[in-house]
């Protein structure tokens, strides 16, 4: 799907790209919610189905990219707000230091929410990877680990030391806010053949020693944010 606006001689060009291991109505849910609130911007929506690690599909998806601006979204997250990919991009266009931008996370079922009054940038070390922006010429280097144990988790985390590993900022809006609901409280999610918390906790330990081994002293002052 694609939707195409122009603001004046403006264009913005973002494409969004959204990663799962099986077609289900989460993503349409993810699909419709992103329709509904952005109006300002033109994007394209790109899926990827495959039953690899969220590292591969991840990988899968950005060598998919071509847009100036990129985007990459879990399949649950639910989009809330109007402003929400304005504030994304416009933070990226701000800070020519800042190397990715997410948000905050609301896990209780919407209600209707109120566009914030202003938007204002915070860093951090880490941000999640259920919604994350980046300007791609800024960060060509950038490449989702495959060998770090597990089927998801840390992948964010890896990621954002390789930013902060080439002098750019990890930033967060936490007036922007999405639905992204824990993964075992989710009965629409029953039947998904997706790696469950139990399963992530278990995985940890191995990851854990994996980026102590790869990031050194750099993982050991993100790991106090997990």
């Amino acid at each position: 799907m694609v939707v195409t606006h122009s603001e004046g001689d403006r264009v913005s060009e973002v494409q969004i790209g959204i990663y799962t291991h099986r077609w289900s109505h989460l993503q349409v849910r993810a699909v419709e919610a992103i329709a509904r609130h952005t109006k300002t911007e033109q994007y394209s929506i790109l899926v990827t189905q495959s039953a690899g690690t969220c590292h591969e599909n991840m990988n899968r998806l950005w060598r998919r990219f071509s847009a100036p601006y990129v985007v990459l979204m879990d399949e649950d997250v639910v989009v809330l707000q109007d402003n929400w990919l304005k504030g994304l991009i416009g933070a990226l266009e701000a800070d020519g230091e800042l190397g990715v931008v997410g948000c905050s996370e609301d896990k209780r079922p919407p209600t209707a929410v109120r566009e914030p009054e202003s938007i204002k940038l915070s860093y951090r070390t880490w941000i999640p990877a259920y919604v994350m922006a980046f300007k791609r010429e800024r960060v060509p280097f950038l490449c989702f680990d495959e060998a770090i144990p597990g089927r998801m988790g840390m992948t964010d985390v890896d990621a954002c030391l390789q930013l902060l590993d080439h002098g750019l900022r990890v930033g967060t809006i936490p007036e922007i806010v999405v639905y992204h609901p824990n993964r075992d409280d989710d009965a629409s999610r029953l039947e998904e053949a997706r790696p469950r918390v139990g399963e992530q906790r278990a995985w940890y330990p191995e990851q854990v020693a994996y980026m102590r081994a790869k990031w050194g002293d750099l993982f050991a002052r993100t790991l106090g944010a997990l």
